[in-house]
């Protein structure tokens, strides 16, 4: 008789790629082959090791071994890298997009649930993929001199938007990939707290 697979749900493996590993040999243990993982969102972020996890999803579920649903990290940067290729290739309606309908509802969603910036945004999700960092912390006065650039930059990029993110899709594309990459390395050197 054909016997069915055993289906093993599982969610928020949140970059943990050793605790996959060892899930999935105590599902080899108990099932044999006959088993499907059912992978239900939240496989990169805050563990140390998101890129192993992919890679291991991937050949599981190339494979026919494990289903898939994407969970809000994983949307967070795919919509980035869909606005990041509108910006290059059709800026204009991407510009739109972004500013006119975007940007207008942000407010919203922070008064409806006050968390859901911190789960999709993006350079939050690209600063905890990068792995735990190796514990730095800024102090003193590294620390208000940060504190210190993060305002001048605020109060430089702000009224730039008008004459410069607005207009030039390209530029605004280059803009959000470098601090993506400035808070990909941040996640490398510095601890998350």
């Amino acid at each position: 008789s054909v016997q069915s697979m055993q289906p093993i749900f599982v969610g928020d493996v949140q970059g943990c790629s050793e605790e996959l590993e060892e899930l999935l040999g105590r599902a080899r243990d108990a099932y044999g082959s006959r088993f499907e993982l059912w992978l239900v969102g939240d496989l990169i972020n805050r563990g140390p090791d998101s890129l192993a996890v992919l890679r291991r999803v991937r050949e599981l579920v190339d494979s026919g071994r494990a289903r898939l649903v994407l969970g809000n990290h994983e949307i967070g940067l795919l919509l980035t890298a869909a606005l990041l290729t509108g910006l290059l290739t059709r800026p204009q309606p991407s510009l739109h997009v972004l500013w006119d309908m975007v940007i207008p509802l942000l407010p919203a969603t922070f008064l409806l649930s006050p968390m859901l910036w911190r789960n999709v945004c993006p350079l939050a999700t690209l600063n905890q993929l990068t792995g735990r960092g190796r514990g730095a912390r800024l102090r003193g006065d590294a620390l208000e001199w940060a504190w210190v650039l993060g305002i001048l930059l605020l109060f430089a990029l702000v009224p730039a938007r008008r004459f410069l993110f607005n207009e030039h899709g390209a530029i605004l594309a280059g803009t959000i990939a470098a601090v993506a990459l400035l808070s990909a390395a941040g996640g490398l050197v510095f601890s998350r707290r």
